[in-house]
Order: structure tokens, then sequence, then C-alpha cells
């Protein structure tokens, strides 16, 4: 399933590019559903590009109640494979849960800047697939007539935290302008 989710940022895309690139760890304060942030990697590329590697571990708080019985604190947690492309304000991502091969999530991230430069608008487009076929204890035919039902579901609760991302950002770096 497809989705797309944008969000205005009161900072320069180069400032935000840089600060989703090399600290994103640092947003983590700032991000009520996400536990922590582990930066393995952030390798720069004789191209220009920087591959990043990170896990994020999420809490439950933005799974509905109802459902939360039935969440691991395992299916809360994913790698996030990343390349940015700093010079075209981008980055192509794709992440894996923890809880196995049931989803995929690929997309990309670029930040527009603004007319005079002085803000951005961080787009988030891509897609989420659940492989039904793959879900245990559900037979295959039944569970990719479900897939898209998950897929919504899921998808109902992600997308606010995709702008809870650029609210985590704009948090932090409002709190360093004031300390300077």
């Amino acid at each position: 399933m497809h989705f797309t989710a944008e969000t205005p940022i009161a900072y320069p895309a180069r400032v935000v590019v840089d600060t989703m690139m090399n600290r994103m760890h640092d947003l983590v304060v700032h991000l009520p559903n996400v536990e922590s942030i582990d930066t393995q990697l952030i390798e720069p590329q004789p191209d220009g590009t920087v591959k990043t590697v990170r896990h994020w571990q999420g809490t439950a708080k933005s799974v509905p109640a109802v459902m939360r019985p039935f969440v691991s604190r395992r299916s809360l947690g994913w790698m996030d494979y990343a390349v940015w492309y700093p010079d075209e304000l981008r980055c192509e991502w794709r992440t894996v849960s923890d809880s196995g091969d049931l989803t995929a999530c690929s997309g990309t991230n670029a930040f527009r800047a603004s007319g005079d430069g002085s803000s951005c608008v961080m787009v988030i487009d891509g897609d989420f697939i659940v492989h039904g076929e793959r879900l245990p204890g559900v037979p295959a035919f039944m569970g990719r007539k479900i897939a898209p039902t998950i897929e919504r579901i899921v998808l109902s609760f992600m997308k606010p935290n995709f702008t809870s991302s650029a609210d985590g950002l704009k948090a932090l770096l409002d709190s360093e302008r004031g300390a300077s």
C-alpha cells in the first residue's frame, strides 16, 4: 500500500538533512513513540552519498489499546537502511522488521526548500506491504485476502509517527537554538 506524508519544517533543508543523516539518535527525547535509535553505521561514499544503518525500537503508545495485547516488543523494532543524497536533499530507505519478513517497507524522503531557503517541507513517500501468505497460523489464500486490511490499519498509526519525526526534529533544533 502506497503512502505519502508531508510536513513543513521551519529550518533550512540542508540543516534538516544534515541533522537527520548524522544525528537521528538525538531526536529520541522528542519522539514519544520511539524508545531508542541505535546508529550502527554512518559511512560517506566516494560518490558523495552517505550510507546509514540504524536500529529503531518503538513503543506501543501509538498502537490502539485494543491491539496492544497482540503486539510484541520485537514487532515494534526495525532496522533502517538508508542512502542519503545530501546534494539532492533526499534519502532512499528500506526497513526490516525485527519480527521477520512478514512486511516490507521502503521509500524516499525528500526535503523541498522554500523559496527563500529558510524552511522546507519533508515529503515521505513509500510503500508498506504485508506478506499475507507468510502470516503464521493463517492459510496463504486467507492471508493474502486480509493483507490489505492489515496494511490500512498499520499505516493508520504509522503515518502520525512520520509527522512526529519532523516535529521531533523541529523540537531538537529549537532547543539548540535556545541554548546558543
